[in-house]
């Protein structure tokens, strides 16, 4: 009891419960990004299981994989936006013979492919012959993809604007 009656001890005890509480707000933004970041993990390795499925079943029915991941990924959209998620999505897409690009994003993106450059503008898609070299641009990203020559293959890139 004595220590409560000096000054020192009382300023120790202030010190130590700012301290407390700095460590406890540390904490708690800390556990809200891992949380955040399960989310997307969890929504991201979702979708390129399911899309998959969806390339599969197109395969199989003869119908157009353009057609059907396109109508999966804008239910797939609504589907995260029903989870509090607001997530944009670029999707390169390779039959083995074209490259389709379907640009989802809220920014235009460039695609370069080898000497010849291509912007496809938000929300909107191009097809072109399938390039042994692609280099996309959105943003300040760039990032270069290598997409199967012989058999359907996808590429896809989530870009995270929000979870509620």
């Amino acid at each position: 009891m004595k220590m409560f009656k000096n000054k020192r001890g009382q300023f120790y005890i202030f010190i130590a419960v700012i301290l407390c509480s700095f460590a406890l707000s540390l904490v708690i933004k800390s556990s809200n990004l891992s949380q955040t970041d399960s989310i997307f993990l969890f929504l991201r390795s979702n979708y390129m299981t399911e899309v998959k499925e969806v390339m599969d079943n197109s395969l199989f029915d003869g119908t157009s994989i353009l057609d059907q991941v396109g109508n999966f990924t804008d239910y797939y959209i609504t589907y995260a936006a029903s989870r509090n998620v607001d997530m944009d999505v670029l999707i390169l897409l390779s039959d083995g013979e074209t490259l389709h690009i379907k640009n989802l994003l809220d920014g235009s993106i460039t695609a370069r492919i080898g000497y010849d450059e291509y912007i496809v503008a938000s929300k909107d898609s191009r097809s072109v012959g399938l390039p042994d070299d692609l280099r996309i641009t959105y943003k300040t990203n760039v990032n270069e993809i290598t997409l199967d020559q012989k058999y359907p293959d996808i590429k896809v890139y989530f870009d995270l604007k929000k979870i509620a």
